[in-house]
């Protein structure tokens, strides 16, 4: 894959954001699906969330999100294009995901208005 992802030797590609408090989201396409993973500051993966399926490279490219982090860096917002595809609250251990799968296994899933009302108040964000 040649769009700004990283690969290993098992052609998984992935893109790594990290915040200012060592907590991180882990995007990873891996053949036609993408996936998006809370990892806490201690290295473990705390949840994950489907942001989508894609047919070719190409779309994997058109498709590979931004991460906003709040200055305290316990929310991350991730977009794709434009578009609040997921929300996670590390402090609070809640996200927002806008396909809502798979179920929360160690989180809570919120409404989008919730999440966005967390970035909105969070420390050092300007709107």
């Amino acid at each position: 894959m040649n769009c700004g992802l990283s690969e290993d030797p098992t052609d998984l590609g992935f893109a790594v954001f990290e915040s200012p408090s060592g907590a991180k989201v882990v995007f990873e396409v891996n053949d036609d699906t993408e996936y998006l993973y809370a990892v806490g500051a201690g290295g473990s993966i705390e949840e994950a969330v489907l942001i989508g399926c894609a047919r070719s490279t190409a779309e994997h490219c058109k498709s590979q999100p931004t991460v906003v982090w709040s200055a305290d860096g316990q929310v991350a917002k991730v977009q794709v294009v434009s578009k609040i595809v997921a929300v996670f609250h590390f402090a609070n251990r809640q996200l927002y995901s806008l396909s809502m799968f798979p179920p929360a296994q160690q989180w809570q899933f919120v409404e989008q208005s919730t999440a966005q009302a967390w970035f909105n108040q969070a420390p050092g964000h300007s709107k």
